[in-house]
């Protein structure tokens, strides 16, 4: 059992022990986030009962560099508490095209035209998303045959291929 103890230092009574009474509002992060401690309470538990809202001053220590849950540790006057957060991986990783535009056939000079141009995102969370705009396309429609085009979005990059064909003279 934890067993409370004074500390009297130049006439200032320091606290037995800390505690997080009230979490933060915010208790999921994703990587490379930075604390949010709003809504956090931090009590002061004194050798004689007594408690004390800690509003300010303390330091926080937590490692945000990576996925899962982890420790987030407060300290004050020497002494630590802790709380968990869960950490989650919200960087792209694969972009896949998952509608092809309408116009898929072109002559020479044309602008390329992405209408109904849908890309498809996974995150390191498993969670997907779909654009159907916010993305930046590159092809060179100067020259007859298959064009490949080349989709960037969330810095990730897809690529599909159109037809550029010479017009028929008659």
């Amino acid at each position: 059992l934890f067993q409370p103890f004074v500390i009297i230092f130049k006439g200032i009574t320091l606290a037995a022990f800390y505690r997080v009474d009230k979490k933060p509002a915010k208790l999921t992060y994703s990587v490379g986030d930075k604390l949010n401690v709003s809504g956090m309470i931090v009590m002061a538990t004194y050798a004689d009962g007594t408690e004390q809202a800690i509003a300010s001053g303390y330091a926080t220590e937590y490692d945000f560099s990576k996925a899962g849950r982890q420790t987030v540790a407060i300290s004050y006057e020497g002494r630590k508490a802790s709380f968990a957060v869960e950490v989650v991986d919200t960087t792209a990783q694969k972009a896949t095209i998952k509608t092809l535009p309408q116009k898929t056939t072109y002559a020479p000079g044309d602008t390329l035209d992405t209408t109904g141009l849908s890309v498809e995102v996974t995150y390191g969370n498993g969670t997907k998303k779909v654009f159907q705009s916010g993305f930046s396309v590159k092809a060179d429609l100067t020259k007859a045959g298959n064009v490949t085009v080349q989709v960037t979005v969330e810095g990730l990059s897809v690529q599909y291929t159109v037809k550029v064909e010479e017009k028929k003279v008659r």
